[in-house]
């Protein structure tokens, strides 16, 4: 039964995982990408779904469980029997992440990779912790690589991460103001107002609680939840961006916000 013996004494830790650095997240992203195109024979598209896919299988996991089951030991990277115990893992991450997103996901859908190439995959993103990364690391690693497979030859650009900090400083919103964006793309300007009503609550609610640190979190995600669930509100007519719109809100302090697909 897997959980003894060699590939328990391998199994990381939560407080074994660090944040990652731009640079180090990025070039993983990219390494991940070029392997599964490599490896799978997948177009960079389809292949940058796979992808996804695990990035949500890893945050769910650091979010929810209590022991990591987002990684592949030394020996489960060779032969049948060890690749095949990662996809088994996989796989029961990915029908969680199914139904806390079925609007992202169906409830049918598959993850495409070969066990060798789920491995792989796993062992390069299994030793950073996505949740307690930068928002900005994330966010540029993310927007990057969805640029280069998303973004078509209709005139569209994805705004840069400072312009969208500056336009939101700007306007300075609230949390009982509505932010919409009528061409969202993979939602730069959500997420950056988003986080910054976020870090209004935070302040407020530590002011308010003081050394009470678990109320204070528990009041923080609930406003959070809400704000982001009422008040964030994105447009945008390619489909695709839409989800990873989507995609790129939750993986950034849990915000999903009100996505669309129309043509504004």
């Amino acid at each position: 039964e897997f959980g003894r013996g060699e590939d328990a004494a391998e199994r990381p830790r939560f407080d074994q995982l660090k944040p990652a650095t731009s640079d180090a997240l990025l070039f993983a992203f990219r390494r991940c990408h070029n392997y599964i195109a490599g490896n799978q024979g997948l177009q960079k598209p389809p292949a940058f779904w796979e992808l996804l896919k695990l990035i949500f299988c890893k945050i769910h996991d650091e979010r929810h469980n209590d022991k990591v089951e987002f990684f592949a030991t030394a020996n489960e990277r060779h032969g049948v029997n060890g690749p095949l115990k990662v996809q088994k893992r996989i796989d029961s991450l990915f029908t969680q992440v199914k139904v806390d997103f079925p609007t992202i996901f169906e409830k049918d859908e598959p993850i495409k990779l070969k066990p060798v190439v789920l491995a792989y995959i796993v062992t390069q993103l299994q030793m950073y912790s996505l949740l307690e990364s930068d928002i900005d690391v994330k966010g540029r690693a993310y927007e990057e690589i969805v640029g280069s497979n998303l973004r078509g030859d209709r005139g569209e650009f994805f705004t840069p991460r400072n312009i969208c900090r500056m336009a939101v400083a700007m306007l300075d919103p609230g949390e009982k103001q509505l932010v919409l964006d009528p061409a969202c793309g993979t939602g730069g300007f959500l997420i950056t107002a988003m986080n910054h009503v976020i870090e209004k609550i935070r302040m407020a609610e530590i002011s308010k609680w003081g050394n009470k640190i678990e109320f204070a979190e528990k009041a923080t995600r609930e406003r959070i939840r809400k704000f982001a669930d009422q008040y964030i509100v994105g447009l945008d007519f390619n489909p695709d961006l839409v989800k990873a719109s989507k995609m790129n809100m939750v993986m950034n302090n849990d915000g999903s916000g009100v996505l669309y697909w129309a043509n504004s």
